[in-house]
């Protein structure tokens, strides 16, 4: 059975990279510029054009033939771009529109070339040997007039706005439900919130950043593994409101890869560059990881076994300096469950949430990680035995 199920995964992780490869060809290729958005279009497939038109939402098409479908998107796209604003955020909007530049022709750079080729809006392929997007150029005045109109950059300017605090938003508490959302985002922008006009924003923007995830529940970090247990927890603490963010804090944690390096985690850091052999890049990526462990609400005995993992322990000394500065980490962290508070500010109105540290625990630790030792490694009890002749044996 097992060497059926390994042959039957190697076929598929085959299948997987020659289909990878046809569409990278595809995508890929010799293409000739400049081109009119016609000619793209017939050069696609059916199946492809159907995409489009979901993408585009035009409705009653879906028995169109092929040529058909091809002139009624020639017609539709023009249209969709005049429009498409209003769910764009400014970067996205500055992106097309650089793109008018240079008879409509960019070298692909941190572009989501899929977004855009999946709508029809630009195309992919290879000109001296560079991969490039362009736009078709019956697009491009389109595309200009866009450039020139300023509801549009305002729209887009508020856009940015919802993008950014939702983003910073799910940083700090993980998962919200819709109307949660809705009333920090009030909050923070001082207005009233158009809920339709938000929601189709933030789904066209996501289709385009893919860094948060919607769904019934509502709104969730991509990193937050079990979003309805976040849910939970923070309904379990009705009465506890969402910890206070200033705006500025919100807007700073939407830059990628954000993690609040507090003194606790820096003491950490530091700790682990001066006591063992690992680097500080190193060091940070491993406390970093402890900081999204305690977001996901895992035990410090969880998170502990996975330093274990990680650092080597000579002394069990050692292993409790390691623990204490965990402890201090994760009780000043700022946790989903807990709406964005940390275990140390709720002390005095909810133990529950607060990360113990009592000695049984900590004897607990000493003995899970004595077991992590390597057994042909020096036995951290200090009598110069290998672990697997003295501490280790069964």
């Amino acid at each position: 059975m097992d060497k059926e199920m390994m042959q039957v995964l190697e076929a598929m992780d085959s299948w997987d990279k020659e289909l990878y490869k046809k569409e990278q060809k595809k995508y890929w290729s010799p293409i000739k510029v400049p081109f009119q958005l016609s000619e793209a279009l017939t050069g696609l497939t059916k199946n492809e054009l159907d995409m489009i038109r979901k993408k585009l939402g035009i409705k009653n098409a879906s028995q169109l033939k092929k040529a058909d479908l091809a002139a009624l998107l020639t017609e539709k796209i023009p249209e969709y771009i005049e429009q498409q604003y209003h769910f764009w955020d400014s970067d996205m909007l500055d992106t097309i529109t650089s793109l008018a530049k240079n008879n409509g022709i960019k070298s692909v750079s941190n572009i989501n070339v899929e977004f855009f080729r999946d709508r029809g809006l630009a195309f992919t392929g290879i000109v001296n040997d560079k991969k490039i997007i362009a736009l078709p150029s019956d697009l491009i005045p389109a595309v200009q007039r866009l450039k020139e109109n300023q509801l549009a950059r305002k729209v887009c300017q508020r856009n940015s706005e919802w993008r950014k605090l939702t983003y910073g938003l799910l940083h700090y508490y993980g998962a919200l439900e819709s109307h949660q959302m809705v009333d920090l985002l009030e909050k923070y922008t001082d207005k009233p919130l158009d809920f339709m006009a938000y929601f189709k924003a933030i789904d066209e923007m996501n289709s385009y950043y893919e860094d948060i995830v919607i769904d019934l529940n509502g709104f969730s970090d991509l990193l937050a593994e079990n979003p309805q247990w976040i849910l939970a927890e923070q309904k379990k603490r009705k009465d506890l409101p969402f910890y206070p963010f200033t705006k500025a804090q919100i807007l700073e944690a939407n830059q990628p890869f954000f993690i609040e390096r507090n003194v606790s985690y820096r003491r950490f850091v530091k700790f682990l560059t001066r006591n063992f052999d690992i680097g500080k890049e190193a060091a940070d990526e491993l406390v970093e990881e402890c900081v999204w462990d305690t977001k996901e609400g895992k035990s410090p005995n969880e998170v502990m076994r996975h330093l274990t993992e990680v650092l080597i322990f000579d002394r069990i000394e050692d292993v409790h300096a390691v623990m204490d500065h965990l402890m201090e980490l994760m009780n000043n962290t700022r946790e989903w469950a807990l709406k964005g508070h940390t275990s140390e500010e709720l002390r005095p109105i909810d133990t529950a949430g607060m990360r113990p540290f009592p000695g049984s625990m900590q004897q607990q630790n000493k003995q899970e990680t004595v077991r992590k030792v390597g057994r042909n490694e020096p036995c951290p009890c200090g009598s110069g035995k290998k672990y697997k002749k003295c501490c280790g044996k069964s």
